[in-house]
């Protein structure tokens, strides 16, 4: 039997394929107070990542 581990975090192509849209919608959803979208988390390298339970509870909540 195989475990499928989710990740905890995604980065900002997996998000942009989990709710269809280009990365220049995921810009003005993050650039506009509005919308509400979640911050996202820089971890090492300045990579930048969104937690799934935080995108999940934005989707719920549109």
């Amino acid at each position: 039997m195989k475990n499928k581990i989710s990740p905890l975090l995604l980065r900002r192509q997996q998000v942009c394929q989990a709710l269809n849209i280009s990365p220049a919608t995921l810009d003005r959803l993050r650039n506009n107070p509005k919308a509400g979208f979640p911050n996202g988390i820089y971890t090492g390298n300045k990579i930048l990542g969104w937690k799934v339970k935080d995108i999940h509870n934005w989707l719920d909540s549109q």
